[in-house]
């Protein structure tokens, strides 16, 4: 069978719409320290770590604070970046989505493996509308 779509992700895929990207209004450089090496992709919802500052994959199991709220998503190394590797417990510097106005697809968030009820979902996705990202459903 012939391979129709060999597309990878692309920012838009997880973004819809967001007030002047260029403006820097929207968006942080923010760093993230991992426990483990990770390949994070455009959509993975980051939280913040109240100790360090820094960030880590949303996950309600978690008890080092990144359980608690969603502080915004994972855009990429840069803007042209969705995909990076990021190494086990090295501070790397990622660009986030912090504050809207902003929409984006659902189905395209990522979470830690603990974020896995309906219930603790609907918490990250309130947590970022009320810092006006808005998730909707793909057109």
């Amino acid at each position: 069978m012939a391979v129709i779509d060999t597309r990878t992700l692309t920012l838009s895929d997880v973004v819809k719409e967001e007030y002047e990207p260029s403006s820097g209004i929207t968006r942080e450089v923010v760093t993230v320290n991992l426990a483990g090496a990770t390949t994070l992709t455009a959509g993975a919802v980051l939280a913040k770590v109240t100790a360090t500052g820094k960030y880590l994959i949303q996950d309600a199991s978690l008890a080092s604070g990144a359980g608690l709220e969603a502080a915004g998503v994972f855009l990429g190394k840069d803007e042209l970046t969705p995909v990076l590797a990021v190494a086990a417990t090295t501070d790397t510097k990622v660009l986030m989505l912090a504050r809207g106005p902003a929409k984006v697809v659902v189905g395209k968030l990522t979470f830690g493996a603990g974020t896995d009820t309906n219930a603790e979902k609907q918490a990250v996705y309130d947590a970022l509308a009320a810092k006006g990202i808005v998730t909707v459903t793909a057109l």
